[in-house]
This record gives C-alpha cells, structure tokens and sequence, in this order.
C-alpha cells in the first residue's frame, strides 16, 4: 500500500433521489502512516474534482457516521454500543443506506448506526453515489455485491 495524497472517488454517472444502497467493503491500511477512512457518498455533488454530500463512514472513530463532506461536516455520529462488537476490522463488512425524502439510515453488518431526518430543504434530494478513499495514510478499500434499488 501507499500512501493516498488527497481524496480520491469512483463515482456513478447517474443521479439518486430514494434509494437502498447495498455492498460489502474491506478498509484496510497502517494507522501508523495516517488516516485509514473511507466511505460511501450519496446524494453528492460534483464540483472541480470534489464531491460535496452526505457520506456514509468507514473507518476507526467514524464508523456509520453521516458526514456532510464538504458542507456541514458531522451531522450524526454512529451508535458504537453495538456496532464495536460486530465490526470485523480488516475483513469484510456489510453497509446499508436507506434514504427516502428526507429519512436517511445507516446500517454496517445488520446493525443500525445513524437515523438521521434533514430539516434543511436546501439541501439537494438527489445526486451522485460516490466511493470515497480518505487521503492522508497508506490505505485500501475494496468493494464487492453492490446494488442499488431505486424507490418510487
């Protein structure tokens, strides 16, 4: 591995309003070279090779957070009570996003982290999926078993 200088993003072509967002995903890096962070951003904005949105955290410190990258910063910090005894750290993980309207859930290996409702109605309803790699440390993500359902 080495190390990933700023943040970097695969990100889809098209647009998401509601949806469920499904995959497995493996963090791995040395804490000792830097931050070891990923992510999942949805509903995100493209601007000069940044995304600005919601993010679903990944990563010691984070996990199932909902970060607003780019904008508003920490909008919910994940429930860790349960989470720190099924997370399997450096091995592979489930992630659910759920968004509908205004309702955003979080869920890493069928345990609920974040239920978050935006207040803000400036805020966009719809917008890319992106996956994130934090700059900063030697890391690597992998993902696998993606699936999008679009609600209607």
């Amino acid at each position: 591995m080495t190390n990933v200088p700023e943040n970097t993003y695969l990100q889809t072509v098209k647009e998401y309003g509601d949806f469920e967002f499904r995959c497995l995903f493996r963090l791995s890096g040395d804490p000792a070279t830097g931050f070891i962070n990923s992510g999942i951003q949805y509903r995100s904005l493209v601007s000069d090779h940044q995304i600005m949105g919601y993010q679903a955290d990944i990563g010691d410190g984070h996990w199932g957070d909902i970060y607003d990258e780019h904008r508003r910063e920490l909008l919910v910090a994940g429930d860790l009570r349960t989470l720190q005894h099924v997370i399997h750290k450096n091995d592979w993980n489930s992630y659910i996003v759920r968004v509908r309207g205004n309702h955003h859930e979080l869920y890493i290996n069928g345990v609920k982290t974040c239920d978050y409702i935006e207040m803000d109605p400036a805020i966009p309803a719809k917008g890319v999926i992106a996956f994130q790699l934090h700059g900063g440390g030697a890391a690597k993500i992998q993902w696998r078993n993606i699936t999008i359902t679009e609600f209607q």
